[in-house]
């Protein structure tokens, strides 16, 4: 091996040193901020705070080696990939740093104040998220992007604590709040978020171990297609009309489900006048939304007043939106008259399915 190859080879194991020492404060840094939490121990609060300020001065030094390492190896395609990878994973461990610090400060706050609860979910989501880092650093060491692969599944673990602990929040939300109650039940909603945001850092370094093992960039690959559901009372005429209506236009960009608090069979109404659009939507049928993994959606959107009123509490990263439309059942007159109804509704629902998919288009665009 030549001396340049020589030179070259100690300066990226120095770099990888200074990763994996900046990696190992961060990680003690998330385990102290919620080891201060659950332990009401302020003096490891303050020790994480404090310790912000040195991981980032490791930042800036693993910058400085990284600039070093161009300005004077004139390195290879296959260096420069390296370098441009450390350099994105030297920011994700610099932002987790601050998420933990926040953590520990909100942990200050709530030490303060009487014991809430007994935290159990969200040791547990910490623990995960720090057993991702530390599989990603791993995975970096030794360039495994088979480890970096299986750590990035770990994250839907992740949010499935934060939304069970979401939902507990909502809960105690909900009953008679005793003083200072809501401030604390926001605390750990945003200690949870926090800790849910630093999985998602991992997983950006986990695709960039992927990218420097394999030259694949998967960040911009397709996401799975979001799963919408459409939800009213009778799941007989508008949900039905909107699923119908979303699968027809979106071109495969969505998975659409419809279901009813109350279900009722589909209106023969709603079969006449989808058929006179062309879509056929007679292998539809009507679906308790007691039948819905609501774990599995994405994106709810009320079709009445009365659904959105009894829509239970959903996952933390659930988007619901509301749609006002009139039931077209509870028009009265003639045969051609309830038909109109039924046309009016349908043609409402059609226009707000294109906006819909219009503006998922621009977002996507942009």
């Amino acid at each position: 091996m030549s001396h340049r190859a020589l030179e070259i080879e100690r300066d990226i194991a120095n770099i990888k040193k200074a990763v994996a020492e900046m990696g190992q404060m961060v990680a003690e840094s998330l385990r102290g901020s919620v080891k201060a939490l659950t332990e009401r121990n302020n003096d490891l609060a303050y020790r994480v705070i404090f310790r912000d300020r040195l991981i980032d001065l490791k930042e800036l030094e693993l910058e400085s080696l990284c600039v070093e390492f161009v300005a004077t190896r004139q390195p290879a395609a296959s260096d420069v990939r390296f370098i441009y990878a450390t350099s994105k994973i030297n920011n994700e461990l610099e932002r987790i740093g601050d998420y933990t610090e926040s953590i520990a400060r909100h942990a200050l706050q709530l030490n303060e104040t009487e014991a809430f609860k007994e935290y159990v979910d969200l040791p547990k989501m910490a623990a995960e998220a720090e057993g991702m880092l530390l599989d990603a650093l791993q995975a970096f060491a030794a360039g495994d992007d088979h480890l970096a692969q299986q750590t990035l599944h770990r994250d839907e673990i992740v949010d499935h604590l934060q939304d069970d602990i979401y939902r507990e929040m909502l809960a105690l939300s909900g009953k008679k709040p005793i003083a200072g109650d809501l401030q604390r039940i926001l605390s750990i909603l945003i200690i949870t978020n926090k800790i849910e945001r630093i999985a998602d850092q991992v997983c950006n370094i986990c695709e960039e171990v992927i990218y420097l093992a394999t030259g694949q960039q998967i960040k911009h690959e397709a996401k799975r297609k979001p799963n919408v559901l459409f939800l009213c009372i009778g799941n007989s005429v508008r949900s039905q009309m909107a699923e119908a209506y979303l699968r027809a236009f979106a071109e495969g960009e969505f998975e659409a489900v419809s279901a009813g608090t109350h279900p009722t069979p589909l209106h023969p109404l709603t079969l006449k006048v989808m058929q006179e659009e062309g879509i056929d939507i007679s292998h539809q049928r009507s679906k308790s939304l007691n039948s819905i993994d609501l774990m599995d959606v994405q994106i709810v959107i009320t079709l009445c007043d009365e659904a959105a009123q009894e829509c239970p509490s959903l996952p933390f990263k659930t988007n619901l939106f509301h749609w006002s439309i009139p039931d077209p059942v509870s028009a009265v007159g003639s045969e051609k008259e309830k038909l109109q109804a039924f046309r009016a509704t349908r043609d409402l629902v059609k226009e707000k399915i294109r906006e819909f998919i219009q503006a998922y288009e621009n977002t996507a665009i942009s």
